[in-house]
């Protein structure tokens, strides 16, 4: 990973090194030709060319200021005083940027960063140049070299050093109020764990209760994860948000708007909604009555299928086939279909999902091991293809020189459909780009701009989406079961498990796709736009008590359909994180009572009213309910509330 160097002091410079070694040099060789032999002996010679040479670094000759000396010594008449000039500038400095830092503390709107490693420092430099940050803080151990520290200080970062292994002292006190923790934007953690819960959780320790933290915490392993909230639960105004690099990169590849996994209907489908630029309009007016019995297989057939092309599982292929899997649920009868092409891609896939009892609930996979440039290859996606069309592919090899190449041989099997190759640097591959037919319209993704970047790390439109639904769901929860509902989304946030928080992530990032089958459907069936059919869908289930509301779902094939949907995109989410069926809920066991894959069979199951829960989220498709502008989710009763309104007291 390349990462842009600190500013360095003056007296680390290479010109300047080179300018203090030619000085030395040329000042002893100098005074050398020019004094010796004036003195009566040698001894008296050396003694005085070096203290001559002294001298010249202290702004002093030791000839006659009208003498000229040796070509050498006249060099050095020059330079030594550069040279001790710069190492005076140098001491300086340091001390004017120590007592600039303090005279100018952060006073809010800050980005603060836990170490000051490689990748935390591509971090930093990038927040430097943000606009949307005020200041950075590098909060680092007290163990951490002072040649780093003051690398961070020169090119303008305030350094916090912390001693980690000691006890609680006052002036690591003064050091966390320094941070400025309560008026930050938020805290980035990109060091290797388990070291960097250690340093979140002393922090956390050390910060006073009153004060809302939000972490973002780069973390590779899920277990360590819940090993450590049951460790930073004591600290609830510290909101952990884990992530890693590669979910990190998949995640701004497939919501990013410039690259997509559905075919083109439902494309359009999904823009139309998200209100951009389709070339479907608006469908409404009076719904055509769904002719006779309609079944999922009859619905499905509707809906064109989306089947991902993914070669080379690389870096990134654990993350980005989850996240797929998630993704690309358009039905509930089958998962997503993607197919795998790398030289080992069956135990490779096998690996990757050995903590999943059945890799078929999450994802139809098929499997090629060879060499993805072998023309076999190529013959092979050419019949898959003809049987399953792709609608996107993802070139994730170790060397993106490979993909690249292997996407360019694949070229034509691939046709029009969008394509993405996993790339850390932009500059490594640029000319093959240029040079490529169609080069320019392949999309990187895991670019160490676009990963490491503040504002991509930072960002809370999903998160926002995850903790609103969240409070609906609370509060759908409180009306079935008739107890208090949660006092805010914040509360109901911090109250949830890391498995529950991603879940409902999740779902926040499967809307649009949902939109884009709910959309589908509506045009085929019923001859408005998925927005009408989901504010008529909306307006039957007002004010039901749960039950009538499950036969609502029931007698409507549509809204069935899209509910069986929501809970099959549910139950694998479950399922890629090692979930079983089993008689309660138990995140420890790995267990859950409504993982039971049959639609029918869970209808008419003791969890059936949990049914309403996956048909609402279906109806937020239009923004309502994840309004970025609400400060609260509606009220039972409201119109646009999803739960029955709380009876007469």
């Amino acid at each position: 990973m390349s990462q842009p160097s600190g500013r360095r002091s003056i007296a680390r410079s290479p010109l300047f090194i080179a300018l203090a070694v030619s000085a030395v040099l040329a000042s002893v060789v100098g005074n050398v030709q020019a004094i010796w032999g004036t003195q009566p002996t040698p001894w008296a010679d050396l003694s005085l060319s070096l203290y001559g040479s002294v001298k010249l670094f202290l702004f002093e000759t030791a000839l006659e200021d009208q003498t000229t000396g040796p070509a050498l010594y006249e060099i050095a008449r020059w330079i030594a005083p550069l040279t001790t000039a710069g190492s005076l500038l140098a001491v300086f400095e340091a001390m004017a940027v120590n007592v600039r830092m303090r005279l100018h503390p952060v006073r809010g709107g800050h980005v603060v960063v836990l170490g000051c490693g490689e990748r935390s420092r591509a971090v930093i430099h990038q927040v430097l140049g943000w606009e949307g940050a005020s200041a950075v803080v590098c909060v680092v151990p007290d163990t951490t070299p002072y040649d780093e520290i003051q690398s961070l200080k020169l090119s303008g970062v305030h350094v916090v050093a912390l001693d980690y292994d000691n006890v609680e002292t006052e002036s690591d006190l003064r050091a966390v109020r320094r941070i400025r923790l309560d008026t930050a934007l938020g805290v980035i953690c990109l060091e290797t764990e388990p070291e960097s819960f250690g340093h979140v959780r002393w922090i956390a320790a050390h910060t006073p209760r009153d004060v809302k933290v939000t972490v973002h915490l780069n973390s590779e392993s899920r277990r360590l994860r819940e090993i450590f909230e049951q460790v930073i639960r004591r600290y609830p105004n510290f909101d952990i948000h884990y992530f890693d690099l590669s979910e990190l990169a998949s995640h701004l590849l497939l919501n990013s708007g410039e690259f997509t996994i559905l075919p083109p209907e439902l494309e359009q489908s999904r823009r139309f909604v998200a209100g951009q630029a389709s070339s479907l309009r608006g469908a409404g007016g009076r719904p055509r009555p769904v002719a006779g019995p309609l079944g999922f297989e009859e619905i499905a057939a509707a809906l064109p299928e989306p089947h991902v092309l993914l070669v080379g599982v690389g870096e990134v292929g654990s993350e980005l086939l989850g996240m797929l899997a998630n993704l690309g649920v358009t039905s509930p009868l089958d998962p997503l279909r993607v197919t795998v092409v790398d030289k080992a891609a069956s135990s490779q896939v096998e690996q990757l999902f050995s903590q999943v009892e059945d890799v078929g609930k999450v994802l139809r996979l098929e499997t090629v091991d060879a060499s993805p440039e072998s023309r076999l290859v190529r013959e092979r996606l050419q019949e898959i293809a003809a049987a399953h069309p792709f609608s996107a592919a993802v070139y994730a090899l170790g060397n993106p020189r490979e993909s690249l190449l292997s996407a360019d041989f694949h070229m034509p099997v691939l046709g029009s459909i969008p394509v993405a190759v996993w790339c850390q640097h932009r500059a490594d591959v640029e000319p093959i780009l240029q040079a490529m037919p169609g080069g320019r319209s392949l999309r990187l993704f895991g670019l160490d701009t676009e990963v490491l970047n503040p504002e991509a790390i930072l960002s809370d439109r999903y998160l926002d989406q995850a903790r609103h639904f969240n409070f609906i769901y609370a509060q759908t929860t409180a009306e079935v079961q008739r107890t208090a509902p949660p006092a805010s989304a914040e509360a109901s946030w911090r109250d949830l498990s890391t498995v529950k928080r991603e879940s409902s992530f999740a779902l926040a990032m499967h809307r649009e796709t949902k939109s884009a089958v709910l959309d589908r459907i509506a045009r085929v069936f019923t001859g408005i736009d998925g927005l009408e059919l989901a504010n008529l869908w909306e307006a039957r289930l007002e004010g039901l008590d749960p039950e009538a509301q499950v036969k609502v779902i029931e007698s409507d094939p549509l809204l069935n359909y899209m509910t069986a949907l929501e809970h099959r995109r549910w139950s694998t989410f479950y399922y890629l994180r090692g979930f079983v069926y089993g008689p309660r809920k138990d995140e420890v066991q790995r267990t859950h009572d409504c993982l039971v894959d049959s639609w029918p069979e869970f209808l008419n199951g003791p969890k059936r009213e949990t049914a309403i829960y996956d048909a609402f989220a279906s109806l937020v498709i239009d923004g309502k309910l994840f309004d970025d502008d609400a400060d609260e989710a509606p009220r039972p009763g409201d119109r646009g509330a999803l739960w029955p309104a709380r009876p007469a007291q």
